[in-house]
């Protein structure tokens, strides 16, 4: 009932004269990723799938996330390979299933990550406007799991 009187009540406001406007009913769907990348050939594309019948086809894929990474082992099983003794498969992130799916992941640590900004945040603000700018590089972390060789 209160969802209702909600709704109605953002309609006619919408409605009224300087009344804010109503939000989209439904969001963009957004556009899939690519589940590999193709050489580059002027002039035509090539689908994913047709990478895989190549005369040299790719040994690795990475995966740019769960939902891609998911959609490149699926591709691949379809295709007919197998991972990892045909294809290595590395998916960006650590995403909660990868661990149950035995999927290996490479990903920035979170928590040093989190230190090395406090640390470099509190030395901004002790130094004040001495301080300069530099670089602080934090190495990935390679989780070595059931697809790869």
């Amino acid at each position: 009932m209160r969802d209702r009187r909600r709704r109605r009540g953002r309609r006619a406001g919408a409605r009224a004269p300087g009344g804010p406007r109503a939000p989209p009913r439904r969001l963009p769907r957004p556009r899939p990723a690519p589940l590999a990348a193709a050489p580059r050939v002027p002039g035509r594309r090539r689908r994913p799938d047709e990478l895989w019948r190549a005369p040299a086809p790719p040994t690795a894929v990475l995966a740019l996330g769960d939902t891609t990474g998911t959609g490149a082992l699926i591709a691949l099983l379809r295709a007919g390979k197998r991972v990892p003794e045909d294809v290595s498969l590395i998916v960006h992130g650590d995403p909660p299933g990868a661990r149950a799916e035995a999927v290996t992941t490479i990903a920035s640590p979170p928590a040093e990550l989190g230190r090395e900004a406090a640390a470099l945040l509190l030395e901004r603000i002790g130094e004040g406007a001495r301080s300069t700018a530099r670089r602080v590089t934090v190495p990935p972390l390679l989780n070595e799991r059931g697809t790869v060789r």
